[in-house]
């Protein structure tokens, strides 16, 4: 039996077609998973500063914030892509507990006594929002892990677990 001549090109180009296709889907994972270790390395360094200035949490997690917002998540597997989102709407939340702080960490023992002075039940108010919001970080961590796992990626590092 004598085989065509087209059926050997046939076959490259299939195989081919679909060494691409496996290259065009695993694209933005790698991609995304980059990203996620830069936020992770930015993050660590930032931790640094924590350590040195407990207050300036608040800027960094600003910073970070705005990092996580640019990381492309177009292309990505639907649950990964939602659970990132999901990350961002949990992350900006918590941004928006610090909206009006001033933006020196060195301001902000001054600017929480006025706020108190004007508002006795302000702390309690703040409390009750960073309990809460900490709460969602927490089921936002554990998804991202779960992600992570299934794709490949380390978890966004926050918090403490940013700077041990």
């Amino acid at each position: 039996m004598r085989i065509p001549r087209i059926l050997p090109i046939l076959l490259a180009v299939c195989l081919g077609i679909f060494s691409l296709q496996a290259q065009t889907v695993d694209a933005p994972l790698e991609r995304f998973k980059k990203d996620m270790a830069a936020l992770n390395t930015y993050s660590r360094k930032k931790g640094v500063e924590l350590k040195a200035n407990p207050l300036a949490g608040m800027l960094i997690f600003r910073s970070l914030l705005v990092e996580a917002k640019a990381v492309q998540t177009d292309a990505l597997p639907d649950d990964l892509k939602a659970a990132f989102s999901d990350a961002i709407t949990t992350m900006t939340k918590a941004v928006e507990i610090f909206e009006g702080w001033p933006d020196q960490p060195d301001d902000a023992i001054k600017y929480l006594r006025e706020r108190v002075a004007e508002d006795p039940q302000y702390m309690e108010t703040f409390s009750a929002k960073m309990n809460a919001v900490g709460k969602q970080m927490a089921t936002m961590s554990k998804r991202l892990d779960e992600m992570g796992n299934k794709y490949g990626f380390e978890n966004l590092q926050t918090g403490d677990s940013a700077h041990q």
